[in-house]
């Protein structure tokens, strides 16, 4: 769960929730529409009791999971006031919610185009492409590109002697520690096999 329009961070009681937790518990098996006309239980859900005064009173709720493929990767949470959700109401949210798992969708398939499937660091077609648009940024601008090639020395022999599944696990290993010690502005790809 994270933040929408018009919510204070502060409110929050936790900073993520699972589809374990209370409300989306409903979506294991109903993935559709869930509709609330009590909202006392959601909103003892999200937020804080010392935050609770802030909350709008809101008399109705729905909540609709967006499912992309076969999995819910985000809930949307839509709180009235006074007035009950009309049934024009719930034909736009279904529709914004239909346009939302889409849009949802593709950014998940844009990244998964990019990103190395054993290492999620980028692929090499990204790379290359990242690596021209380096270069000519660097010959318009007259400074230096520095590229750092890294390759695991005698991989070949932890494959074979540990077998390639601590093969994999070495390299999303590595992976993990180029990322973490790279500045936001550089990137990290995999060039091929241990490269």
């Amino acid at each position: 769960y994270e933040t929408g329009f018009n919510m204070d961070v502060t409110m929050l009681k936790h900073p993520s929730y699972g589809l374990e937790d209370m409300p989306f518990k409903i979506f294991r098996k109903n993935r559709e529409l869930a509709f609330f006309e009590d909202t006392e239980n959601i909103k003892d859900s999200f937020i804080k009791e010392s935050k609770m005064y802030v909350a709008k009173e809101s008399d109705c709720a729905i909540l609709a999971p967006l499912i992309v493929e076969t999995e819910i990767m985000a809930v949307a949470l839509c709180a009235k006031s006074t007035f009950e959700f009309l049934r024009k109401d719930l034909y736009l949210l279904q529709a914004a919610i239909g346009q939302a798992s889409i849009a949802l969708g593709s950014a998940v398939q844009s990244e998964l185009a990019v990103l190395d499937r054993l290492t999620k660091v980028y692929n090499h077609a990204y790379f290359e492409g990242r690596l021209e648009q380096e270069i000519a940024r660097s010959n318009r601008y007259k400074y230096p590109v520095s590229l750092l090639m890294i390759d695991i020395d005698h991989f070949k022999l932890i494959n074979d002697t540990y077998g390639h599944q601590q093969g994999d696990t070495m390299l999303k290993e590595v992976a993990r520690l180029i990322k973490s010690n790279i500045r936001t502005v550089d990137l990290c790809a995999r060039y091929g096999g241990e490269e």
